[in-house]
């Protein structure tokens, strides 16, 4: 293990770090849990308090957006608390002692193959998949099942029946409206790539009816919104797209938003978090630093401009080249200016001296002057 740690020593660290924020969500609701979808819309919140208690973590340059914490019973527990840690255990046993009760080749690999999962739950996310769910199901049928109804091919046949049939009159009114509903956003969100933008709008609010809780769905209609400056209904498409999904690039645009609208406090909060959420990205520190250089507080854009500079560079990219540059160069605009002002103050002293020295000396002159 410590070889492979080794070989991977900065996506291990970044799961830990993932997993220490993930504890901490945990803890404020250990029993029952955030609820069904909740680590997505609050995993980075926490990600961003333990940035803001812990400013000098060797995990900054790792932290990144984060939906999934790469383990299942991590988000089990974070989503369901000990209730639902508790319910897998109970399945766990019953599988187990339905298996020593009556054991069979079929149920002994059909054992093997959840205790395979099991153990790959620890590192991945393989329940995202519907062919995990499927394979999950099936191995839980073959081991609660009696062998003697695998052995009576008349009563198995009944039994296959009767799930393909209960399975295709869920899929029938529940899965193919969700999928027609999703084919309609992916050819609405085309058209408003291609320009259509305000004619496609009012598909959006159709799809609301089946995508509503679909973050990702609020997320691309509180965007295209944004795109065709409706600023305020961005915002609070927004406002329900966090219950669902939240991330540094949902701040981002919010801060956007609130920028267009000059509500400037509002955009300097949500810049402040969209950082401290990623502290190794860039752009929420370049656009707060374009916010106070617009707004005219110059010295904490200058600041904050020497921090950008200064920053290490976790992947090289154009982006980041021209965001380094252009900080560079405000910082050289500032020292210019400060010389400026310096040299025209410097020749105004010395202005002020010699106007004094020469008052000073013609007075002298006058008053020994003889009449």
């Amino acid at each position: 293990p410590a070889i492979l740690y080794l070989f991977g020593k900065d996506s291990a660290d970044g799961r830990l770090l993932i997993w220490r924020c993930t504890w901490d969500m945990i803890c404020d609701a250990p029993l029952a849990g955030h609820g069904q979808g909740a680590f997505q819309a609050k995993y980075m919140l926490y990600q961003a308090d333990y940035f803001t208690a812990h400013p000098d973590s060797k995990y900054t340059a790792l932290a990144d957006n984060v939906l999934h914490p790469f383990n299942e019973y991590l988000l089990v527990f974070a989503e369901h608390g000990l209730m639902g840690l508790a319910f897998l255990a109970l399945l766990g046993f019953l599988l187990f002692r339905s298996y020593r009760k009556e054991r069979s080749n079929a149920k002994r690999t059909a054992l093997l193959s959840l205790l395979a999962l099991a153990v790959f739950s620890c590192f991945s996310y393989p329940f995202k998949y519907p062919f995990t769910w499927l394979i999950a199901f099936l191995n839980i049928a073959v081991i609660f099942y009696p062998t003697r109804i695998f052995q009576n091919t008349k009563l198995l046949n009944i039994i296959t029946k009767t799930a393909v049939a209960i399975a295709v009159f869920g899929i029938f009114f529940t899965a193919i409206p969700r999928l027609k509903a999703e084919m309609k956003w992916n050819k609405t969100a085309h058209q408003s790539l291609a320009g259509k933008t305000r004619e496609v709008l009012p598909e959006y609010d159709k799809l609301y009816r089946y995508l509503g809780k679909n973050g990702l769905f609020l997320y691309n209609h509180a965007a295209e919104l944004h795109e065709i400056k409706e600023y305020e209904r961005s915002i609070a498409v927004f406002s329900l797209c966090t219950v669902y999904y939240n991330d540094m690039d949902v701040q981002m645009l919010l801060a956007d938003n609130y920028k267009e609208l000059q509500r400037y406090e509002k955009a300097e909060q949500h810049l402040k978090l969209a950082a401290t959420m990623c502290p190794a990205r860039f752009m929420p520190l370049y656009e707060l630093a374009e916010l106070y250089n617009e707004t005219g507080r110059k010295a904490e854009a200058v600041a904050l401009a020497r921090q950008i500079a200064d920053k290490n560079v976790k992947i090289p990219s154009a982006t980041v080249f021209a965001i380094k540059q252009k900080m560079r160069q405000l910082i050289e605009k500032s020292e210019a200016e400060e010389k400026c002002i310096l040299s025209k103050n410097k020749k105004q002293t010395n202005i002020h001296h010699w106007s004094d020295g020469y008052s000073e000396g013609q007075t002298s002159d006058i008053s020994v002057r003889p009449p």
